[in-house]
């Protein structure tokens, strides 16, 4: 017996004596950000409440490669790939002076847009530019026929440059100004598509 308690008394003094793992040597992986380069609308209508955003159809460069040769071999488009306009505003936007004129500019039809830039780059419409006609099209992607009522979304298709540059949206003789910015591509929406019954 008092082997067998002293070797629990052994035991006991030795073990705050065991080093325990130090915290800071554990290396904590980084959270997993995609940065994707797009575009914005004006600074001056952002600051009151009207949202105009230009970026990949995808945050993920996989999938966006994956769509663009999809959809480049089914619908018979040029040499591109898919992006994504968005526009939304709230209700401080539709009180503001500013907000009849912005109206009228996307109440146009949806498939006169185009994105222009100095370097002759741009995108227009998905619609417009497909050479194949898909009745399903209209079924996978949510073909708006204006934007002007917010929120939006229209996919493009064109070649937009690679490098942050100046950018200009145009519905006819209208345009607005798109400048550079940069976004976290986990945070860009994931339904991009939408399956309905179309009948066919």
């Amino acid at each position: 017996m008092l082997v067998f308690g002293g070797l629990i008394a052994q035991a006991l003094i030795k073990r705050p004596s065991r080093a325990e793992p130090a915290v800071d040597e554990v290396a904590f992986p980084e959270p997993h950000q995609d940065i994707v380069a797009g575009w914005r609308g004006p600074a001056e209508l952002e600051a009151k409440g009207f949202q105009l955003r230009l970026t990949p159809l995808h945050g993920d460069a996989e999938r966006q490669a994956f769509d663009a040769h999809a959809l480049g071999a089914k619908l018979g488009l040029p040499a591109g790939a898919p992006f994504r306009l968005q526009v939304q505003f709230g209700d401080d936007f539709e009180q503001s002076s500013a907000f009849e004129e912005v109206r009228e500019l996307l109440s146009k039809d949806a498939g006169l847009v185009t994105i222009t830039g100095e370097e002759a780059a741009h995108a227009e419409a998905l619609l417009a530019v497909a050479t194949s006609h898909v009745p399903s099209l209209d079924a996978l992607f949510h073909i708006p026929s204006s934007l002007g009522a917010a929120p939006k979304q229209l996919v493009l298709w064109g070649e937009l440059p690679e490098e942050a540059s100046d950018l200009q949206l145009s519905l006819g003789a209208t345009s607005l100004s798109l400048t550079s910015a940069r976004y976290n591509g986990q945070a860009l929406p994931k339904h991009v598509a939408m399956l309905q019954n179309s009948g066919n």
